[in-house]
């Protein structure tokens, strides 16, 4: 996807099924065309030990878990302009604006977890644990940001992903 799309900064979490953050990072890093990304690591130590192995390995910076919003904006405003839109710009949002996002994830404490985080933002955050109600959802309604699990059962992010792309 990084390749695809080649992204402003990666939010890279250590601990992830199937590849974890820090195999993740060193493909990242290994490939000439993505290794000048910036990569911000997620992560739930916050040990001298734990911080050093990552930074080592050259993210930008990291975000010890749990977290609240300001610290990610304050972190990625380091790396990218997080500036507002200028009036009489193109109607691109920016990150003051008010939006939708979708949250797709079968674990309702995540959901709850970035639902709390974002409780002091203009951002409305919808939760959805089953695929058939987070499609019927962007059929109605175009959220202006979906985060999907990719963890759900069967490949069931993978699907998503792929369903929304091609629509």
């Amino acid at each position: 996807m990084a390749g695809k799309e080649t992204p402003d900064v990666i939010l890279l979490d250590v601990t992830m099924p199937v590849m974890d953050g820090v195999e993740m990072l060193t493909k990242l890093k290994a490939d000439p065309q993505l290794k000048a990304i910036p990569v911000v690591m997620l992560t739930a130590e916050g040990g001298r030990d734990s911080v050093v192995k990552i930074a080592r390995l050259g993210i930008r910076d990291y975000i010890v878990k749990p977290f609240k919003e300001n610290v990610l904006i304050e972190k990625l405003g380091r790396i990218i302009d997080l500036k507002p839109v200028a009036d009489g710009a193109a109607k691109i949002k920016s990150i003051l604006d008010p939006c939708d996002i979708l949250v797709v994830e079968d674990q309702p404490a995540i959901i709850q977890q970035i639902q709390d985080g974002l409780r002091h933002t203009q951002w409305k955050v919808m939760g959805m644990s089953m695929l058939g109600e987070a499609i019927d959802l962007c059929q109605r309604q175009k959220p202006d940001l979906i985060l999907i699990s990719l963890s759900l059962p069967d490949d069931g992010g993978g699907k998503l992903f792929r369903l929304l792309r091609a629509t």
